[in-house]
């Protein structure tokens, strides 16, 4: 879990990683520093399908309490 946070702040941490691991659309999950305490690549078959995952899924997760899709568009290297 992050330092410097407290007891239950590092249970949902922890209680929200577990569940996004659960989740099977989500492919990659990473840790983050900055703005976002995860970063999770999810893969879905199209925008709208995409809303769905984010909304019933990820957002249910206990510890979740927001989501900012970023979709990739273009890979340059």
């Amino acid at each position: 879990t992050p330092q410097g946070i407290g007891p239950a702040a590092a249970l949902r941490y922890v209680d929200a990683a577990r569940g996004l691991k659960n989740v099977d659309a989500v492919e990659r999950l990473y840790t983050s520093s900055g703005d976002h305490m995860f970063m999770a690549e999810v893969r879905a078959e199209d925008g709208e399908d995409l809303g769905v995952v984010i909304e019933e899924e990820v957002l249910a997760v206990d510890g979740v309490e927001a989501a900012h899709p970023s979709v990739l568009q273009e890979r340059l290297k």
